[in-house]
């Protein structure tokens, strides 16, 4: 199964390579236009032709006719990876579309390090792709926009089914990036489209907040302190499985988060309560990532960081 290259300069070149291309044949395909761009054992990446004037460069995976997956052509280009078209006037764009939802879209990136048009790049920086033009750089976002399976996406981004899937809409987020090409000559200009690249949150700690459990963090450190001689050599009481593990501390669902982890409010409530029957437990939690940690300022500065993460004093600002 070889894997091509082939940037394609124009859209006359395009235009001949559908024409060029036969459709696959076989019980599976009948009825269908599926013209492989090279390979004919990678027929998933194919040349569509939505009208005479608009071609795509398609690699995604379809075990059907295009249009039962998508209700309209319109809705099917707002996400298509690379979207040839010829305009009225006789000038060519080119725009490119990345993956849907923010996950890693290792097959797009691929097939874009193949199949962009020549004098377009893609440079991968810092988890973030970018379309590249000679020395100038586009972010090229990820989509949220869902015309696939649309009512199942949107329905457990309503009903809050899984933070995952917030991030879902159901009209154009403008994600992709179209560039002009300029006549008999392998450069484009850039058009429209894409976002401006995303800043990390900045975390700070809720002062505020973890003002209010002062004592209760310096009676819990003391402790820590003066438990971590005593326990260092006791390996048994460390881990997920044994007397003090955390699988044996669930008493119930509402005590902790979806990823099986204590609620903020109950580790909170731990450190406050000089007597709980968990308190050892979480002891034996923060000396385990300190093990190593013998210098008493650098113990101090450790449990900071750890009390600030756990407990939930940190916040984002953006």
């Amino acid at each position: 199964m070889p894997i091509s290259f082939k940037n394609y300069s124009s859209f006359a070149e395009v235009e001949k390579l559908y024409n060029d291309v036969k459709p696959m044949v076989g019980k599976n395909n009948k009825g269908l236009d599926i013209r492989p761009l090279a390979c004919r054992k990678r027929s998933w990446e194919r040349i569509v032709k939505v009208s005479k004037d608009c071609y795509v460069l398609e690699c995604r995976f379809f075990n059907d006719n295009l249009t039962k997956i998508y209700k309209e052509k319109k809705t099917y280009l707002l996400t298509a990876p690379i979207v040839w078209r010829k305009h009225r006037d006789g000038t060519e764009t080119v725009t490119i579309s990345n993956g849907i939802g923010q996950d890693a879209h290792n097959s797009h990136y691929s097939f874009f390090d193949r199949f962009l048009p020549t004098g377009l790049g893609l440079k991968v920086q810092n988890g973030k792709q970018f379309i590249v033009m000679s020395s100038a750089k586009n972010y090229e976002p990820p989509n949220h926009f869902v015309p696939i399976k649309e009512e199942y996406y949107l329905a457990k981004r309503d009903n809050k089914m899984h933070p995952y899937f917030t991030q879902f809409n159901g009209r154009d987020d403008g994600a992709g990036l179209t560039f002009k090409r300029i006549t008999d000559k392998l450069r484009y200009e850039f058009v429209s489209g894409g976002k401006p690249i995303p800043k990390a949150p900045r975390k700070i700690v809720n002062k505020k907040l973890k003002a209010e459990y002062k004592k209760y963090i310096e009676e819990f450190y003391n402790y820590a302190y003066a438990m971590k001689p005593i326990l260092q050599f006791t390996t048994s009481y460390v881990g997920g499985d044994g007397e003090y593990g955390w699988k044996n501390c669930f008493e119930s669902r509402q005590e902790v988060n979806r990823e099986m982890r204590w609620s903020y409010e109950s580790l909170r409530n731990i450190i406050k309560d000089p007597d709980h029957k968990f308190k050892l437990n979480l002891v034996i939690q923060f000396l385990n990532m300190t093990q190593n940690v013998h210098e008493p300022k650098e113990f101090r500065a450790s449990y900071n960081r750890w009390i600030n993460r756990e407990l939930g004093f940190i916040k984002e600002k953006r």
